[in-house]
């Protein structure tokens, strides 16, 4: 039904990208919860097996949780020398990249084996660039060219950033704190 409404209401590009944002979030949502078993209510609560909302433990564990998520320098998230299973988790690591640093990175060359990643600034001609490429001796994709000087100015704005991404980091954050 929202699919129809999508597709017979004239969108522009950011509103089809928010709601294909919702819609994705919307399935993620009852797919969960289609496979979460509710308890019946029968059981009888135990005082002793309550734990307490306050306690060190949970707080604890949400910090970790929290902590692990975004203290990734923008140096390790991107190396030379550093390998990658596939090149999806090369392009993964380069919006990871470019959102932690706020430069507006494009890929250039985008082949089975092959991946080149350039900073997208033309005013100031930006000499950061990345190239990617299979190592038949590690059998992964392993960063070959890494030049980390950016001359430009931080945009904060990613061209990468699609709303597929935009939902694959939903699913993560949703998967690290469900609360």
């Amino acid at each position: 039904m929202l699919l129809r409404k999508m597709i017979s209401i004239k969108m522009s590009v950011s509103q089809y990208q928010e709601m294909t944002v919702r819609l994705l979030l919307m399935m993620l949502v009852m797919s969960n919860d289609n496979e979460e078993n509710y308890d019946s209510g029968d059981d009888v609560w135990n005082d002793d097996t309550i734990p307490d909302p306050l306690s060190s433990d949970d707080e604890e564990e949400e910090a970790e949780r929290e902590s692990h998520v975004d203290t990734i320098p923008p140096d390790e998230i991107l190396a030379l020398g550093k390998t990658f299973g596939c090149a999806y988790e090369f392009k993964q690591a380069l919006l990871r990249y470019s959102l932690k640093t706020r430069y507006d990175i494009k890929l250039y060359m985008s082949l089975q084996n092959k991946l080149g990643a350039v900073c997208s600034d033309t005013e100031y001609d930006c000499q950061w660039r990345c190239y990617c490429s299979y190592e038949k001796s590690k059998h992964k994709m392993q960063i070959k060219v890494y030049e980390n000087k950016h001359i430009c100015v931080r945009s904060g704005y990613s061209k990468m950033l699609k709303s597929s991404s935009i939902a694959e980091l939903f699913k993560e954050r949703l998967r690290l704190n469900p609360n």
